[in-house]
Order: structure tokens, then C-alpha cells, then sequence
């Protein structure tokens, strides 16, 4: 999805888009194809080998004339960005770990905590980096057009997405912990992606679940509006929410994978002037984070507004 954003802005000013990919899903292709990128497939003999991809992409690259290689991905290391650099191709990166030596061109990492000094990386790369440059969806720019978000103390509507995967079923251990809540029920929209593989178990706890739960699947263009919709979200640390803070949509974020943690800050590290921001976090933390639940599956962090988590 970073990547179709990407694609959509370089639509934008003109270019032509194509995506390399080694997916099968079609849910996923079906996606890339109906923006108008045009879709090539990586053929591969066994498991996979770097060497054998790299070579296919640049195969392509200088078959299409490419202007630019980008990639995104936690395989595409200072081997594979080797392959690329020694056939003259301009290569960007956009990247959330900072691992390893960077041959690219350009980096790009728009998390919260991205700064140059965790980078090892050759003297002409440049860098953008920080949630100034998050790269954003075209449907997100139109949906924050004329937009301005109610306030309310009573949490009616929650949103629920842990990303496309979400293979420990964190979906389905945050629907448990809100009905633990007391209070009225819930009206709980939780957003299942094209490689979850919990989706009939979600669906199935839907039927017996206390409050008001709609699973979605694959909801592609509506994520804007869902975000519109809710008082809340509760979501993995991922690109998303980058998305739900442009639309100031007051988060929870779940921290389900490694290369999350650069979103969170750590409590000890705000600074001054937002040590204040608690008593605006009130209804929410009396909501979720204060309640007698078991929240053990999950490390939970608040990230509100101005892309800051305390």
C-alpha cells in the first residue's frame, strides 16, 4: 500500500509506474492493477535468492528504461543495492530499520523516530526522513479537504486494523479486550487484510461479541472514510498511521512487529512542552488503557495528534 501511494504521487507529476513484484495474492495485484501501474512478475526456481531477483529487476529496469529503481522491503540489503548501483541505475530506498550499509541514491523513512545518525551509508546518499514526508495516499489528500473532526468524551466508534497480515491474530485479541469494557456497547469496524488468515475466526466472534462488530475485508479506497468514521483507532504501528494522523484520527497503536519500534518514543524522551498532553488523553485512557483488562497480548502505546506517543 506505501508503495501505491508512492506510485499515485509519481502518477501525479507524469510518470510511468511499474511494479516488480513476487506476489501471488490476488486481491493484492488486483489493488496495484486498478491504479494503472503496469505489473511484472518475478519467476524464481526454489527459494528465494537475491542475486537471481536483483538480476530480474534490473533486466526490466533497462528494458523499460527506467529512470529510477525503488524498493521497499526488509530482504533488499547492501548485496542486493549492489546489483543495482554497479548497472548505473539511480536506486531509492524507502526503508524503516536502518539496517546494514546503504548503496542508494536516496533514503526515505517517514517514521517518527528517523534521523540521520542511525544510518551507515555512502557520501552522495541523501535523506528524507520524519513524518513530514509520510507518504500518503491520493484518497487521504481528498478525504482531508473541508474536514474537521467532532470532539466527543463518549467513545461510540472504534476502528480496528492491524495491517495486511496480522498472523498472531492481534484483531481478534483487541475485540476480546473491548468486550471486557463495561459501558454501552460499541459500534467496532475491524478491517481484515488480503493475507489475514484469521478472517473466518474474526467473523465467526463477531456473532457472540457484546458490542456491534463489522469485519471488512480488503476495504481499499474506504479507508479514509472509516477513519472519518471512528472516535478512535486502534491499529498496528505501521504506515497507517501516518494516515489516521492526517485525519486526526486520536490513535492506540499496537506494537505486533520488530520493524515497528522505530514509531514509538520512549516516555523519558518527550519533550517539555508535551508532557502536557495526558490531560487531553483522558476520556481515551479512561476508555482502554486504565480499564481492568488483560491487555497482555499486546504492548500498547497513545500516539495523538503531531505524531508523538507518550
Amino acid at each position: 500500500m506505501r508503495m501505491i501511494a508512492l506510485g499515485q504521487m509519481l502518477q501525479d507529476e507524469g510518470n510511468s509506474v511499474h511494479f516488480l513484484t513476487i506476489t501471488e495474492n490476488k486481491d493484492i495485484l488486483g489493488r496495484i492493477a486498478e491504479e494503472g501501474f503496469t505489473i511484472h512478475r518475478i519467476s524464481q526456481d526454489g527459494e528465494w535468492e537475491y542475486s537471481q531477483d536483483a538480476k530480474q529487476l534490473v533486466k526490466l529496469a533497462e528494458e523499460i528504461s527506467a529512470s529510477w529503481v525503488i524498493l521497499d522491503g526488509y530482504k533488499f540489503d547492501t548485496a542486493y543495492q549492489r546489483i543495482i548501483k554497479e548497472h548505473g541505475l539511480k536506486l531509492m530506498c524507502v526503508d524503516d530499520l536502518a539496517q546494514g550499509h546503504f548503496l542508494a541514491d536516496l533514503v526515505v523513512n517517514q517514521n517518527i523516530n528517523a534521523s540521520r545518525d542511525l544510518y551507515s551509508a555512502e557520501s552522495y546518499t541523501k535523506f528524507i526522513l520524519g513524518p513530514r514526508n509520510a507518504i500518503l495516499r491520493r484518497e487521504y489528500v481528498k478525504a482531508k479537504s473541508g474536514f474537521k473532526r467532532r470532539t466527543t468524551e463518549k467513545i461510540e466508534n472504534v476502528l480496528v486494523t492491524m495491517g495486511g497480515g496480522d498472523p498472531e491474530n492481534v484483531t481478534g485479541k483487541v475485540c476480546r479486550a473491548l468486550d471486557a469494557l463495561d459501558g454501552p456497547r460499541m459500534n467496532i469496524k475491524a478491517l481484515v487484510g488480503a493475507l489475514n488468515p484469521h478472517y473466518e475466526d474474526i467473523l465467526s466472534y463477531s456473532g457472540v461479541s457484546k458490542n456491534r462488530i463489522e469485519v471488512l475485508r480488503n476495504v481499499g479506497r474506504q479507508m479514509p472514510e472509516l477513519m472519518k468514521w471512528a472516535d478512535t483507532g486502534i491499529f498496528a504501528g505501521g504506515s497507517t498511521i501516518f494516515e489516521g494522523l492526517y485525519l486526526d484520527l486520536p490513535l492506540l497503536c499496537c506494537l505486533i512487529s520488530s520493524n515497528q519500534k522505530i514509531n514509538y518514543v520512549a516516555e523519558t524522551n518527550v519533550e517539555d512542552k508535551y508532557k502536557n498532553i495526558l490531560s487531553g488523553l483522558r476520556s481515551v485512557m479512561d476508555f482502554f488503557l486504565l480499564k481492568d483488562i488483560d491487555v497482555s497480548c499486546f504492548n500498547a502505546k497513545v500516539i495523538m495528534n503531531g505524531a508523538l506517543s507518550v
